[in-house]
C-alpha cells in the first residue's frame, strides 16, 4: 500500500452519477474496488457500512476507502444520491470505466485498486460521515456536469473540485474533535490576521476567547502545523511581502507596520523565510 500525504492527493473521478434508491427492491452487501462517496440531494435513506448504520438525509455526506463493506437499506419512500467512484491519486487513471463492486463471497485480494495510506491524515483510512454539508452540493453538480460532458481538461477540473471537498471535510472532522470546534479555530486565526501588526501572544489570545494560553498554543499547532510564534511570523512576513511589492515603503517602514520590534529582527526572519534579505527583495522588484 502506497503512503502519501494530503498534498500528494490528486483525486481521479472514475464515475459520477445521480442515483435514486427506492423501496421497490432489496440491496445486497457490496465491497467496492475503489473509493466511494454518497451525498443526499433529496429524500431519506440508510447506508449500513461495516459495523455502523447512518441515516442519510438531505446534505449528508459519506465517503470511504476501497474494500469497505456497505449496503443500502430499503428506504421508506426514496432517496436521491450523488455517487462518486474515485481514487485518491491518478495513478490508476488508465482504468476509466466503472469497476463493479465485489460481493461478500468474493476474494478481495489483488482486486482493490489505488489503495493508499495517508501519513498525515489517518481519518481518510476509515469512513467519514458528515451531516448537513449543504455547501458542497453545487460542487458535486459541477463534477457530474464535467464528467458527463467530457469538456476539455475535465479530469483536472473534477479532481480539483473533489480535492476541495475532501480537504474541507477532513478539516471539519479534525476540528470537531475539539470542544471549540471549527468555528473557534477560524475565529482565532481571523484575529491573528487582523491584528498581526500588534503584540500577539497566547496570553492575549486566551483572554480574548476565555481560553487557557497553553490550549491556544496546542490548538494552533494542531490545526496549522506551526507553533503560534511561527504562525504569527508567517502572517507578518506575508503582509511584508505584499507591502514591499508595492514599492512605496522603505524596509524600515514595512518592518514597523508589520509588528516587528526593529528592522534587524525583521530582516533576519525575512531572509529565513524568503532566502534573501528584504532590501535585496525590494531591489529585485520590477515595476
Amino acid at each position: 500500500m502506497k503512503e502519501i500525504s494530503i498534498n500528494d492527493m490528486r483525486p481521479f473521478i472514475r464515475y459520477a452519477r445521480y442515483t435514486t434508491i427506492t423501496n421497490k427492491m432489496s440491496y445486497p452487501w457490496y465491497i467496492p474496488c475503489d473509493a466511494r462517496a454518497f451525498y443526499v440531494l433529496d429524500g431519506c435513506g440508510t447506508i449500513e457500512i461495516e459495523n455502523a448504520t447512518h441515516i442519510m438525509t438531505k446534505g449528508d455526506l459519506l465517503f470511504f476507502p476501497p474494500g469497505t463493506k456497505y449496503r443500502y437499506h430499503k428506504p421508506e419512500n426514496f432517496v436521491k444520491y450523488v455517487i462518486i467512484n474515485f481514487d485518491y491519486t491518478n495513478e490508476t487513471s488508465n482504468v476509466t470505466v466503472p469497476v463493479a463492486p465485489l460481493h461478500l463471497h468474493e476474494d478481495t485480494d489483488n482486486r482493490l485498486i489505488s489503495q493508499v495510506k495517508f501519513t498525515d491524515c489517518e481519518e481518510l483510512s476509515r469512513p467519514i460521515y458528515i451531516q448537513k454539508k449543504l455547501d458542497i452540493a453545487e460542487k458535486l453538480h459541477e463534477i457530474i456536469r464535467e464528467y458527463s460532458q467530457k469538456i476539455l481538461f475535465h479530469e483536472s477540473k473534477t479532481s480539483s473540485l473533489f480535492a476541495e471537498i475532501i480537504v474541507d471535510c477532513v478539516r471539519e472532522v479534525k476540528l470537531s474533535n475539539t470542544i471549540e470546534g471549527y468555528a473557534r479555530i477560524k475565529d482565532i486565526l481571523k484575529l491573528i490576521h487582523e491584528t498581526y501588526n500588534q503584540k500577539i501572544t497566547n496570553i492575549s489570545i486566551g483572554k480574548e476567547f476565555n481560553l487557557h494560553p497553553n490550549y491556544i498554543s496546542s490548538l494552533i499547532k494542531q490545526y496549522t502545523g506551526l507553533p503560534l510564534h511561527k504562525y504569527i511570523l508567517y502572517v507578518r512576513i506575508s503582509h511584508a511581502i505584499d507591502m514591499l511589492d508595492t514599492g512605496h515603503m522603505s524596509v524600515s517602514e514595512v518592518a514597523d507596520k508589520c509588528g516587528f520590534c526593529d528592522v534587524f529582527y525583521f530582516s533576519r526572519y525575512f531572509k529565513q523565510y524568503m532566502g534573501i534579505s528584504p532590501n535585496k527583495y525590494k531591489n529585485q522588484i520590477k515595476y
